[in-house]
């Protein structure tokens, strides 16, 4: 009855569970909407961000299935950025649907902590859910561009093979859409489904650059802009551009290849405080919170301390290994 952890190992489980089955139960809700009112959907909103509408972003949300709480954070979120920012990393959730399991986890976790009387838990947890899906969003995201740019040679081969049998960008572009592999194919269906729609060849491939942070594909779509302005030999274009793809992406595999060894250096520094921390809180838990609970002030500096200086640290090392191509 004294905040022993045995005694609230129930409403811990509880609450996990009950957390468990909000989250499948949200999958499997997805999954019966049907797949091209999504695509749809998404492609609205994303013309109308890079327009700049953001009401008619928010209105292009579907209304089947959604809350008065679902639609006020899809609101808030698109107004925020950050259905753009997920639709970038590829994440298939609405502003709306993001922000509510990123709240329900959060809130899980500091009822957690409150239960088990842990205030450095509870504080950790207030920092991990403020940086955390941020990270996640961004390393997705990164990932993602750099799936892209691996693809964008073989996807300039069959633009390539398409355009000198038929001619066509639109065509070639979906033949790329159908013969290459994800996320290149979703990108280039966005392409085309706005192609069919009525969106000029020109205006889908500028908004797909905007969703896409690749100078290689700037490239790409710049050379098909130009031909179809002003005319001119569009396959000698992709093979020069292709050639120039080729050889940035082989530098930039030797450039990450040279600088793993201090990418990981970086990770490892910086991760190894909070794993020693969390191992003593775990064997000995007094010996960490005595410096909290005797010298208040001084311990709590100490931690903050510590962590600015990691996460300065960490950025410095990352900004010296990040060497543009």
């Amino acid at each position: 009855m004294n905040g022993s952890p045995d005694l609230h190992l129930p409403l811990v489980v509880s609450l996990m569970a009950a957390l468990a089955v909000f989250i499948l139960f949200l999958g499997f809700s997805r999954e019966w909407r049907k797949r091209h009112q999504r695509m749809d959907a998404r492609l609205r909103q994303l013309d109308a961000l890079r327009r700049g509408m953001v009401e008619e972003a928010v209105q292009a949300i579907p209304a089947e299935g959604r809350g008065q709480l679902v639609t006020a954070l899809n609101t808030m979120g698109t107004r925020m950025g950050l259905a753009d920012q997920l639709a970038r990393a590829g994440i298939n959730l609405t502003a709306g649907e993001y922000l509510l399991i990123i709240g329900l986890l959060i809130v899980v976790g500091l009822v957690m902590c409150v239960a088990l009387h842990n205030v450095l838990l509870f504080l950790l947890v207030l920092v991990a859910g403020f940086f955390g899906p941020r990270w996640w969003i961004e390393t997705r995201r990164t990932k993602r561009t750099r799936n892209l740019e691996a693809q964008l040679p073989g996807t300039v081969v069959i633009l390539i093979n398409a355009v000198r049998a038929s001619g066509a960008v639109p065509k070639a572009l979906a033949m790329a859409a159908r013969q290459t592999q994800p996320p290149m194919s979703k990108e280039m269906g966005l392409v085309v489904e706005s192609i069919e729609w009525g969106t000029g060849v020109r205006q889908a491939l500028l908004a797909m650059t905007a969703r896409i942070e690749s100078i290689d594909l700037q490239l790409l779509v710049t050379a098909i802009v130009i031909q179809q302005e002003t005319g001119g030999d569009l396959v000698q274009m992709l093979e020069r551009i292709s050639e120039t793809i080729r050889e940035r992406v082989r530098l930039q595999g030797e450039v990450r290849s040279l600088t793993a060894q201090q990418r990981y250096s970086g990770y490892v520094v910086a991760l190894l405080p909070a794993v020693i921390g969390c191992f003593l809180m775990v064997v000995n838990p007094n010996y960490i919170l005595g410096v909290f609970q005797s010298t208040v002030w001084c311990g709590w500096v100490m931690f903050v301390t510590a962590g600015v200086m990691v996460v300065i640290g960490t950025i410095v090392i990352q900004k010296v290994v990040d060497i543009k191509v």
